[in-house]
């Protein structure tokens, strides 16, 4: 064989050696790609999950506020008077927005409200629920707010991680929106104007917002259940 050819197949082995190598490159890279797109969609179902979860409570929390309004107990019809003898709203919704009722003495009950929130929650902010429980206290209502220091929204949740949920959908803290129980108008908070037509929808655009943090605090959750025991024993020792 001449040195020319054996040179050659030299070079042709060498060259079938590299794209084996490369093809090899190739695959591990498409089934690392793949492997992060599969967990990119897994993730992204998870965030999904967690917002809907999310949702839900919210809608939990709003329906405890509402267990202490003498209209919604008497549409109820319930027998023998059945009604919840105390209410804790915990990182509770509905101190903002459409779902806040105008507090007038009549509108809650007597049975007492023990709110539990963290100071640190973006997704149901601690500013409106304080408004909200001072008015509501002072309409006649036992009120007591208990702030858990450095708490984001589901602090009694077993992640301790935080996650950040883009989409979640919230009202902001400064929402001026609340409804009138007995008449159902809504009506400007800060002013007492009833809102309709065109300034309802400017106000119901500036309420919205979306994204807020989530994150379970073993220290708050274990402080909001001291709390809660110290005040259920309490109410029910009266």
């Amino acid at each position: 064989m001449s040195e020319a050819s054996r040179l050659l197949q030299e070079g042709l082995q060498l060259l079938d050696d590299r794209t084996r190598e490369v093809d090899t490159l190739v695959r591990r890279a498409e089934d690392r790609a793949r492997q992060i797109t599969e967990e990119a969609r897994e993730r992204a179902l998870e965030i999904t999950a967690e917002a809907e979860s999310q949702r839900a409570r919210l809608e939990e929390q709003v329906a405890a506020l509402r267990t202490d309004v003498e209209k919604i107990i008497a549409s109820q019809k319930l027998p023998d008077g059945l009604r919840y003898a105390a209410i804790i709203p915990t990182y509770s919704g509905g101190c903002a927005g459409i779902f806040r009722f105008v507090v007038k003495p009549g509108v809650f009950t007597k049975a007492p409200i023990l709110f539990l929130h963290g100071d640190a929650d973006d997704y149901t902010p601690i500013g409106a629920c304080q408004d909200y429980a001072d008015k509501i206290g002072k309409a006649g209502t036992p009120v007591e707010f208990v702030v858990l220091k450095g708490a984001y929204h589901k602090f009694d949740g077993d992640d301790q991680k935080r996650y950040y949920l883009r989409g979640a959908q919230r009202t902001k803290a400064e929402c001026v929106l609340e409804v009138d129980i007995d008449t159902g108008y809504v009506h400007d908070r800060t002013t007492g104007t009833r809102l309709r037509d065109e300034a309802m929808k400017t106000a119901q655009e500036a309420c919205r917002a979306t994204g807020a943090n989530v994150e379970g605090n073993a220290g708050a959750r274990a402080l909001a259940a001291t709390a809660a025991i110290g005040f259920l024993k309490k109410t029910f020792a009266n």
